[in-house]
């Protein structure tokens, strides 16, 4: 059976992690995740307890391996994320946020559709069966942040929720990534860097957040230029790759 990686991005999620991990605990024991042999957290700079939780995870898990990695370039989660990938031998790499947004229910799901051959699975909320609870303004900006996506980088325009931060994807199209700072948006990193993949959706219900703060709302202009710089530079790398290609 084809290995799976389980990247977590984190930050300040101390009441959160227990919870993800002992949900993944319940898959994995009822034969669920047979597949998922290693848990990698990505620390984007913790000041609480989230850690120390991780740590007592660590020395307490049995059903898998889980290690640690800490976001030494900010902002961006990119160069961590790619560390991680980098450190393992799995054949899929699954990338989760550990907030419980987004629901480890649909582990299966993604392991069970990336198994048909594809290359890359996202967990979207905009198709068919997902589901998601915004206010006008998130609603706003996440529709505006789509629409750049399928604008700037065209294999986007395969996907209904081009910015999702859930998917699995095989590890051979991302070992080959640079890890350049301030980069977030993984899967548009992927899509703009390889020509002609084989990509599939699967619906998910957005879930609320069940303790702490989005890090979104607070600081959301800082963050929209950002992520204008970042596609800026998508486009840039699928010209430079559809280039080389030919």
């Amino acid at each position: 059976m084809p290995s799976t990686a389980l990247i977590l991005a984190v930050l300040n999620e101390e009441k959160n992690v227990g919870v993800l991990i002992d949900k993944i605990n319940e898959l994995k024991e009822t034969g669920k995740l047979d597949s998922l042999i290693e848990i990698i957290f990505v620390d984007g700079g913790s000041t609480d307890s989230t850690k120390d939780v991780i740590m007592r995870i660590k020395s307490q898990s049995k059903n898998y391996k889980v290690r640690l990695i800490e976001q030494m370039v900010r902002p961006g989660t990119a160069p961590a994320t790619l560390e991680a990938v980098r450190s393992t031998k799995c054949d899929y790499i699954i990338v989760m946020d550990a907030d419980l947004q987004h629901p480890p229910e649909t582990l299966p799901l993604l392991i069970k559709k990336i198994s048909e051959g594809f290359d890359i699975v996202v967990a979207s909320r905009d198709t068919n069966g997902g589901q998601v609870k915004r206010t006008l303004s998130r609603m706003l900006i996440s529709k505006g942040a789509k629409m750049l996506a399928w604008i700037m980088v065209t294999q986007s325009k395969k996907i209904t929720d081009p910015v999702s931060g859930y998917f699995i994807a095989k590890r051979s199209l991302l070992t080959g990534i640079k890890p350049k700072p301030a980069l977030y948006k993984i899967l548009l990193y992927i899509i703009a860097t390889h020509n002609n993949l084989s990509v599939t959706e699967i619906p998910y219900c957005f879930g609320d957040r069940l303790y702490g703060a989005s890090k979104i709302t607070k600081r959301s202009t800082h963050i929209f230029k950002r992520y204008i710089a970042e596609l800026l530079l998508y486009n840039k790398l699928q010209h430079l790759n559809k280039s080389d290609s030919d």
